[in-house]
């Protein structure tokens, strides 16, 4: 059974002959309304991948380029574990 049909039920259902419930009102029966927020994504050129790729610490370079360039996820990329 789901929180939502948990909360319907005890608002709901009576407990006694004169219908009382459990709880007066059901409080999980509006929805709260979504942000218009409108996400603008910034994407990095080779040169600055690059760059940075560049000033980071020789075993984290290669991470920053495969995330960099081919869009590799973070988890996998950590775990490629490059040993030098």
């Amino acid at each position: 059974m789901s929180w939502r049909s948990r909360q319907r039920t005890a608002a709901t259902k009576p407990l006694d002959d004169q219908g009382s419930t459990l709880i007066k009102v059901n409080p999980v029966q509006f929805k709260v309304p979504r942000p218009a927020t409108k996400h603008v994504y910034v994407i990095a050129t080779r040169e600055q991948v690059q760059a940075l790729a560049d000033a980071m610490p020789p075993n984290l370079a290669l991470g920053v380029l495969l995330t960099g360039t081919l869009g590799l996820l973070k988890a996998r990329c950590l775990a490629c574990n490059v040993v030098t």
